[in-house]
């Protein structure tokens, strides 16, 4: 048994496996054109792996000969019905052309069968004489290939479309390696000894194939399982291990010397088989998750990513950018477009690839087609459906068709459609089940992450509403702040920023900033507004704010960084402020931000005592007091805001 019989006989089980794993997919006319294809060329290899089996005799060549012939008639048709199903090309489904290519290939059967009454045996097995069926057939076979060559090139951007531009070049590459491999293995009929060039590249070439159309789709596989994949692999290595032994104990057997080994060849190969074939397993299991599911790897980290982020997601803003983020990662798309409540009207308000124009006209009503399709279907509404039943009307066709996708997804709370989410044509083929189902959990995700920053924001504007409250009785007692705390804020959300603070982190330094001067409501207005410098007295007293102000809020439900922003804003870095003379080590970053923001926002404020400093002034103060009165650090970033702000 040599190398080239045992390639074929790998061949053949590779082909079965492969038409038993696309048949178990479900029911489309390409995965039946696909299976026979593979079919056919299973019987076509299993043939020639008989075929060129040392030893064998003429009229058992002659007769797996016969059945190589049976499985090459099949090849043709189906092979030029997949290649129209993958790339719908009209021409040939339309007129069902491929049912008239199956028709001439069955009627050549038996002439073929009964033209191959002699063989020949040279370079590495038989081979048939050359007849005029022989010939004739050689003629249709080139005929079909070249028709499926130009099929792949005349729908070559349909092709880029669906699958990309590198991989439509290997997919061409591929159909031009298929008219090789037929050249390469009819060549010997005619006497041309090309052997082993013709069998060196079909064995990565079905590989490579089988790549293409598992990771790619060129099949609308519905749902692929590891565990289904796995166990097939663990069959195929299966079969290849017992092959092996098969064929050592064969040589064992016949090799002079080694006769004597046969009663023990078996059980030790056996022993072997068992050691190798888990680690061999492992092993290909590892290669396999690579190439086909990285990817949904990548999708499924990419959602738990985006639902464990929900939790720390405050604002609406974030989370839409959150969300587009995310179903960048999951959808292979370049169109997606995220639909939000706006005046009882769904309107686009996150958008990548999406045409400007269609931003701004894209406008849902509450009764509009497909927003009541998505509330009474309550998941996702497909251009192609699945099922053989449509749920579109010709109207939402059009929509689809206006907004550049191929679905929409609602998301949905209860019974309230809070939002909507377009999505274009995917990259190459269509979506399947799995898509649908990483649709749903992404739906879900963000539907609790919508009502939770809608609470969130709920909440918020009523505490603000109150501290903006408490701010203006306090600008009603001290008439020479006004304004001031809404400035330190600002101030300090600009330093914030700069420093990259988290959103909860942001929220809390805007309050703490708001509230800084909340304590001043304890204070004497006498104080607060004299027009002149304070006494040692009336200084001691206004001192006191940070406490009160601290006082003030306990009672609310602050963060802490809040409470420690209030009562520490006139710390100094050195340690000798008030109230509590604490140093850079025991002061809190948002209060550190609000003593530079609240000193330069009063230096450069009229006050009763003094008129406003100019800006370079202000700075220049902050720099004499970096490392005594605030943190250097600080100030340099302040400082840089500035500059960027004036630039």
């Amino acid at each position: 048994m040599n190398s080239y019989s045992l390639l074929q006989l790998f061949i053949s089980f590779f082909y079965l496996y492969m038409s038993i794993f696309i048949l178990q997919r479900g029911k489309d006319e390409s995965k039946y054109s696909f299976t026979i294809l593979c079919l056919s060329l299973c019987v076509f290899s299993f043939g020639h792996f008989n075929l060129f089996t040392p030893g064998i005799s003429e009229c058992m060549a002659l007769f797996w000969m016969r059945i190589s012939i049976i499985g090459l008639v099949f090849i043709l048709p189906a092979y030029l019905h997949f290649i129209a199903m993958a790339v719908n090309y009209k021409p040939v489904l339309e007129h069902k052309l491929h049912y008239w290519v199956y028709a001439v290939s069955f009627a050549f059967i038996t002439p073929l069968i009964l033209s191959h009454k002699n063989i020949n045996l040279y370079s590495w097995g038989y081979y048939p004489e050359i007849t005029t069926v022989v010939s004739l057939f050689h003629l249709f076979l080139f005929l079909v290939l070249g028709e499926g060559i130009y099929i792949l090139y005349s729908e070559r951007a349909r092709i880029k479309e669906m699958i990309g531009q590198r991989m439509a070049r290997y997919v061409l590459l591929g159909g031009i390696c298929s008219v090789a491999l037929v050249i390469l293995n009819i060549l010997p009929v005619y006497k041309v000894k090309v052997y082993p060039a013709g069998n060196i590249i079909v064995f990565p070439y079905i590989l490579f194939l089988g790549y293409l159309i598992l990771k790619y789709q060129l099949i609308p596989i519905t749902s692929i399982k590891k565990r289904e994949v796995h166990s097939l692999t663990a069959g195929f290595l299966m079969t290849i291990l017992v092959s092996g032994v098969l064929c050592l104990n064969y040589l064992l057997t016949t090799t002079e010397g080694y006769s004597h080994l046969f009663p023990y060849s078996t059980i030790i190969l056996s022993l072997v088989m068992v050691i190798v074939f888990k680690s061999l397993h492992t092993l290909i299991n590892k290669i396999i998750d690579y190439l086909f599911f990285r990817k949904s790897y990548r999708h499924t980290i990419a959602l738990q990513e985006f639902t464990r982020g929900l939790s720390s997601t405050l604002t609406k803003e974030v989370l839409l950018d959150s969300m587009l983020r995310t179903l960048e990662q999951i959808v292979d798309t370049n169109v997606i477009f995220i639909m939000a409540m706006e005046n009882n009207r769904y309107k686009i308000v996150q958008a990548k690839g999406v045409d400007e124009a269609i931003v701004y006209k894209t406008v849902f009503s509450s009764n509009h087609p497909i927003v009541s399709a998505l509330m009474e279907r309550k998941g996702a509404i497909l251009l192609k459906e699945t099922g053989k039943t449509t749920y579109l009307t010709e109207d939402m066709k059009r929509y689809f068709s206006k907004t550049q996708t191929a679905a929409f997804l609602p998301v949905i709370y209860r019974d309230d459609l809070l939002g909507i989410i377009g999505i274009g044509r995917k990259r190459y083929g269509d979506y399947h089940d799995d898509d649908l189902l990483r649709f749903a959990s992404f739906s879900i995700s963000a539907s609790l992450g919508m009502i939770n920053t809608s609470l969130y924001e709920e909440q918020t504007r009523h505490l603000h509403e109150g501290i903006k409250v408490l701010v203006d009785v306090l600008e009603a007692k001290d008439t020479y702040t006004r304004g001031h705390c809404e400035r330190v804020a600002e101030i300090s959300l600009l330093i914030g920023h700069e420093l990259k603070l988290s959103e909860s982190q942001m929220e809390n330094l805007k309050m703490a900033a708001m509230l800084h001067d909340i304590g001043k409501i304890g204070i004497s207005k006498q104080i607060l507004n004299k027009p002149g410098f304070l006494t040692q007295e009336e200084f001691t007293e206004i001192k006191k704010h940070p406490a009160i102000g601290e006082r003030i809020v306990e009672g609310i439900s602050f963060p802490k960084d809040v409470h420690d922003g209030i009562k520490l804003h006139h710390e100094r870095f050195d340690g000798h402020g008030y109230p509590d003379g604490k140093g850079t080590a025991d002061c809190p970053l948002l209060a550190r931000i609000i003593q530079v923001a609240d000193a330069y926002e009063a230096m450069t404020s009229n006050r009763p005592y003094r008129q406003a400093m100019s800006q370079e002034q202000a700075l220049d103060e902050l720099q004499k007091g970096k490392a005594k009165q605030f943190d250097p650090y600080i100030v340099d970033i302040f400082v840089k805001v500035v500059g960027q702000k004036c630039s």
